[in-house]
């Protein structure tokens, strides 16, 4: 997930009342709600959590008017708002790498990174130690910055 601008070069060009753009769906909305809180653009109501919508915002210091749009939406919205905060497949699907191309992103400690999971009878199984071990491995490491042009955050 990453902010992402056609009007400005940092979040600090954001003006009073500006239109930020975000997913009208439960996923993606909390999750962008989520990281403009990080960046400490938004306060969220307590225990808002994965599930934070726009009525869950307390404080929001610079009156940004945060719009619900549908994900189809977002490449025409670049151009109609100040910014847009879009998910990895979205800002692709645009052309753009997050990494080179938003004004920030997701770290790689979000509670949307990767999980692997196992069910709980395996969990002591030999084979899921060689699983993390493999998932963790420099290969691993190299793929995922390779094939992502460095836009996927490991949490490891």
């Amino acid at each position: 997930m990453g902010i992402y601008s056609s009007k400005i070069a940092s979040l600090t060009g954001l003006k009073w009342g500006d239109r930020i753009a975000i997913a009208a769906n439960p996923i993606d909305g909390p999750r962008a709600l989520i990281l403009l809180h990080n960046c400490g653009l938004l306060g969220l109501r307590d225990g808002a959590g994965l599930n934070a919508t726009v009525a869950d915002i307390t404080e929001n210091p610079k009156n940004l008017q945060i719009i619900e749009i549908p994900t189809v939406d977002m490449q025409t919205s670049l151009q109609s708002v100040a910014a847009v905060v879009m998910p990895f497949s979205s800002a692709t699907n645009l052309g753009l790498y997050p990494a080179r191309d938003s004004l920030v992103i997701e770290d790689g400690h979000s509670p949307y990174a990767g999980i692997l999971a196992v069910k709980d009878e395996d969990k002591d199984a030999p084979w899921v130690s060689q699983l993390i071990k493999a998932y963790h491995s420099e290969k691993v490491k190299s793929f995922i910055l390779s094939q992502f042009n460095g836009s996927v955050r490991r949490p490891w």
